[in-house]
């Protein structure tokens, strides 16, 4: 084997290592993007999820019916429903 033979071959394997360490480091980045957007979106569904359960406590304590409460949230009765069962009401 040549010298010229050896430094081919070391020169494609730093290549090789360059291309490898620069797709890992993107795909921690694209990870780490996609998994934020995805924690904002769960947060914000948290948010409004929460806000209804609790506008829908006060609407209940002051006596209105399920229906009365769909009406004024605009909501379907049944998301009434099932947002007061996950939350262990009813």
């Amino acid at each position: 084997m040549s010298i010229f033979e050896y430094n081919e071959a070391e020169e494609k394997e730093k290549i090789r290592k360059a291309e490898y360490e620069g797709g890992f480091k993107d795909g921690i980045r694209q990870g780490i993007e996609q998994g934020m957007k995805q924690g904002i979106k769960t947060g914000i569904e948290q948010g409004i999820e929460q806000t209804l359960f609790s506008l829908i406590q006060k609407k209940l304590q002051k006596g209105k019916t399920i229906a009365q409460i769909a009406d004024e949230l605009e909501v379907e009765p049944a998301e009434i429903e099932r947002i007061l069962r996950e939350h262990g009401v009813k």
